[in-house]
């Protein structure tokens, strides 16, 4: 019994330790496809849009590597197929139940993760769910829609509406010609260069928003809020922390600062509501 403990141990972590990754590509012609829908879980995941893509190309990276046909099959679901105009990708591990000898042999989908990679066709619109992990998408000229348990997003480049609902985990927005939706837990928050409306509600962490082409709301439980060079008019509801607002060519409509306090700076409209 003895030896086959010492021997169980050694092959355990050679089998666990010795795992990199394995690659999986899926491909889907694009033709008459107008959005690509996404389900994934864990691992991070990269989309881009290229004006000479004609098919949708999802490179994944599956960790822990090792498993062969039968085992991948029994702890992954991985599959890119069409639905009509849809698109419909789907990478995330099954939840399954498992002993000793499935976690050894590679059949546990606990600590799997699939890192994917996806370039499409710039126009497609985006519905993504996603659970965790990091997720950038660049460079689409459509809707996208972003449901995302925690990780951090960055989302670059985007002409088209832009619609996210996140739980925990940074958020970056940078250069996107369309309005821009944003329901967050926690987490920092930064856009920047919006060309559009932004409507913000967020329960906690610092809200940095600068170069809008656009009126702003923002709801916010607590962190501060910084605003500058913005066009149209600001709306602050405010739990906590400071606001501070620069550079607005609207009116600056503040229904409520809770415990912080409001600094202002060239603001052409007019000044609504608390002001200290």
């Amino acid at each position: 019994m003895r030896y086959f403990m010492i021997v169980l141990i050694a092959l355990t972590a050679s089998l666990v330790f010795g795992k990199d990754n394995d690659t999986r590509v899926l491909n889907l012609d694009s033709q008459g496809i107008t959005t690509l829908k996404a389900d994934c879980g864990a691992g991070f995941l990269k989309i881009n849009g290229s004006p000479s893509a004609e098919q949708i190309m999802v490179t994944a990276n599956i960790r822990p590597k090792g498993l062969n046909s039968k085992k991948l099959a029994k702890v992954v679901e991985l599959n890119l197929k069409r639905v009509g105009s849809t698109a419909v990708l789907v990478s995330r591990a099954k939840n399954a139940n498992h002993d000793l000898f499935d976690w050894i042999f590679g059949g546990n989908s606990d600590n799997i993760e699939i890192d994917l990679t996806i370039e499409i066709p710039q126009n497609l619109n985006l519905k993504i769910t996603d659970g965790s992990g990091s997720t950038e998408i660049k460079s689409v000229h459509g809707k996208v829609e972003i449901t995302d348990g925690s990780g951090s997003l960055t989302i670059s480049k985007i002409t088209g509406p832009l619609h996210i609902t996140d739980g925990s985990g940074s958020i970056l927005i940078q250069d996107i010609k369309g309005d821009c939706q944003i329901n967050d837990g926690s987490g920092s928050m930064t856009l920047e260069h919006i060309t559009g409306n932004v409507d913000i509600t967020d329960g906690s962490g610092g809200i940095l928003v600068n170069h809008v082409d656009g009126a702003i709301e923002i709801v916010d439980g607590s962190g501060e809020i910084n605003l500058d060079h913005v066009t149209q008019t600001v709306t602050v509801r405010d739990g906590s922390g400071d606001i501070n607002a620069s550079n607005v060519n609207g009116d600056l409509v503040i229904k409520s600062a809770g415990s912080g306090r409001v600094f202002t700076n060239h603001i052409r409209g007019r000044i609504i509501g608390l002001h200290k």
